[in-house]
């Protein structure tokens, strides 16, 4: 309402409340090489106003989503956060990489940016735990945003002006160089030498299969025994064990390996 002091007429304004911030954040695993296993990935994210000591955490920011082995690029979850903080705040994020159907991490991650609501634009901070993957290919996580003049970053550095619901989205690569991809690594579970494969023909004849010979496949992670040995000892690309273009008729007697059951390992 207007008062008068001295002829001179005022107006009174409300005062400015406190400024908040609207925030919007997703989490995507980016694979910069093919996954050597079936993966599944684990995701949370929360977020926390530091001044009022409020902490948003809801089950329906937690998600699960598998990888298949040999995808590469980029998989997210399908969760997509919403939230507001007045002021200061904490959005945190966790990732949880797995073997498919195991209870063991691979690898993991459980960090947050700090965030400051600065009205209709805010500030993103990446707390990268060490593990920043600034565009180098290489396990780490960076933060992909874009600022109010439409300049997009993709590190772990700090960024002011970040409009209200422009997404964030935190990417993952998680360190899968000692996961092994079934090819005979020391994988073999079946005690029977591996076979010699594409790489070693033609091999010397000393080393040449004779019948009933045992040898695991790698490939389709079975053994096989030789029934031919003729068969058995030529190409790869014919004679395989279970894979090459001749071993694949539904005739038995007509292939130069036999597949062993499980159960005679």
């Amino acid at each position: 309402m207007p008062f008068y002091r001295q002829g001179v007429r005022f107006r009174q304004l409300p005062l400015a409340g406190p400024q908040h911030g609207d925030l919007k954040q997703k989490l995507c695993i980016k694979l910069e090489d093919a996954a050597p296993t079936d993966l599944t990935v684990l995701t949370d994210q929360w977020f926390q106003d530091t001044k009022n000591g409020a902490n948003v955490k809801s089950g329906n920011n937690s998600d699960e989503f598998h990888i298949d082995k040999g995808d590469i690029g980029i998989h997210c979850s399908e969760v997509t956060m919403q939230g507001r903080i007045k002021g200061e705040g904490r959005v945190y994020f966790k990732f949880q990489v797995r073997e498919r159907d195991d209870s063991v991490d691979i690898d993991s991650i459980d960090s947050w940016s700090r965030f400051h609501g600065g009205g209709q634009n805010n500030l993103w901070d990446l707390n990268e735990q060490g593990r920043c993957n600034n565009g180098e290919n290489r396990p780490g996580v960076y933060l992909h945003n874009t600022d109010k003049n439409n300049n997009v970053f993709k590190d772990c550095l700090k960024h002011d002006g970040i409009p209200d619901l422009y997404e964030s989205t935190v990417y993952f690569t998680p360190e899968l160089s000692n996961v092994s991809d079934g090819g005979g690594n020391g994988d073999n579970p079946s005690g029977y030498p591996e076979y010699y494969g594409a790489d070693a023909w033609p091999w010397d004849e000393d080393m040449n299969y004779h019948h009933t010979n045992r040898v695991w496949q790698p490939i389709t992670e079975e053994v096989y025994q030789c029934e031919v040995e003729g068969w058995c000892n030529g190409s790869p690309d014919a004679y395989s064990p279970g894979t090459g273009y001749a071993e694949t008729d539904n005739n038995p007697n007509n292939n130069a390996w036999s597949l062993v059951p499980r159960e005679e390992w």
